[in-house]
């Protein structure tokens, strides 16, 4: 499967150079679309990784908050590198800064429940 990204991504990096000179405001749509055409390839497999990991967990509430936690995390993640690099490619560096500065805040945010799940746990194990 990487091997087909990758040689799809090589096309596309050759079709940017190419088109640069000729119309620069394509090359970043053409980016854009690979990227997202991408994602909807890989959301299949992320689907599957998402249920093998809830199997893994189990079923009973600390692993739900564990499970929604890493999910959402890896979301943000991918969503705010993928952003953050378009607005980049752009040449709009302070809007690429805000988006990383966002997707930091809000897994700060997601992390919370973790860990008032932890110290939960911690002081059932308590006299």
């Amino acid at each position: 499967m990487i091997i087909k990204i990758a040689a799809v991504g090589l096309v596309v990096c050759i079709t940017a150079v190419l088109l640069k000179n000729l119309r620069g405001e394509a090359v970043l749509l053409l980016e854009m679309a690979f990227a997202v055409i991408t994602v909807i390839f890989l959301a299949d497999k992320l689907f599957d990784a998402s249920e093998k990991l809830r199997s893994f967990l189990g079923e009973s509430e600390t692993e739900r908050v564990i499970f929604s936690a890493l999910m959402k995390g890896a979301l943000i993640c991918l969503i705010t590198k993928l952003s953050s690099d378009t607005a980049i490619d752009s040449g709009n560096r302070l809007v690429a800064d805000i988006i990383d500065f966002s997707g930091r805040v809000l897994l700060l945010s997601i992390a919370f429940p973790f860990f008032e799940s932890v110290i939960e746990t911690a002081t059932a194990f308590l006299p």
